[in-house]
């Protein structure tokens, strides 16, 4: 943000986060970073890329496994996964399959807990590759099947608004800057 504060001194931005949709149609926001492409609406959507996900562990927890356990096996380990709220993301998907039926050992409603839970060796999480490549979480699966898109969703009314726009265009040559880091097992992140 610094670059687009330079670049618009005078732009004012309001961030709103975390993992439910704003309502662009309502005015919630001018626009949005989205997982999910909207199918319905007045809006003007722009593919940015492509988040990648794998599996992590702390050294310490993959240490202290079970002597004996297949490398290839989790039967045994314990998962970090998304609470009922967010069952329905490709990931918690992902881990309900893989679990079978058993519990995760912590459930949470954010990424940033994830990360500290797996960073506590509290068990194994799929993670967004760029969250977890920031620190020593070492990777077990580097593919597995959940990677998403990233959409960058306007308000149509809105496309052309100078201050909009300007955003729209930071946000774009930020995410074309970091293809690699979102998806490094992709020759083609889009």
């Amino acid at each position: 943000m610094p670059t687009l504060f330079a670049q618009h001194p005078e732009l004012r931005v309001e961030l709103v986060t975390g993992v439910q949709t704003v309502n662009l149609h309502r005015r919630d926001a001018d626009l949005a970073v989205r997982m999910v492409k909207p199918d319905a609406g007045h809006l003007t959507l722009r593919r940015l890329g492509t988040l990648g996900f794998g599996l992590y562990g702390s050294g310490a927890y993959l240490d202290a496994r079970s002597p004996g356990v297949d490398a290839a096996s989790f039967d045994q380990d314990d998962f970090i996964g998304w609470n009922e709220t967010q069952s329905h993301l490709p990931a918690a998907r992902w881990m309900t399959r893989m679990l079978r039926g058993r519990p995760c050992r912590v459930e949470t409603g954010t990424l940033a807990a994830q990360l500290a839970a797996a960073q506590a060796g509290l068990g194994l999480a799929v993670l967004p590759h760029y969250l977890a490549r920031q620190t020593d979480l070492v990777c077990l699966l580097p593919q597995l099947g959940v990677d998403q898109p990233i959409w960058l969703v306007l308000h149509s009314d809105l496309a052309h608004s100078r201050r909009v726009r300007a955003v729209a265009d930071h946000l774009i040559a930020l995410f074309e800057r970091a293809r690699t880091a979102l998806h490094p097992f992709s020759g083609d992140p889009r």
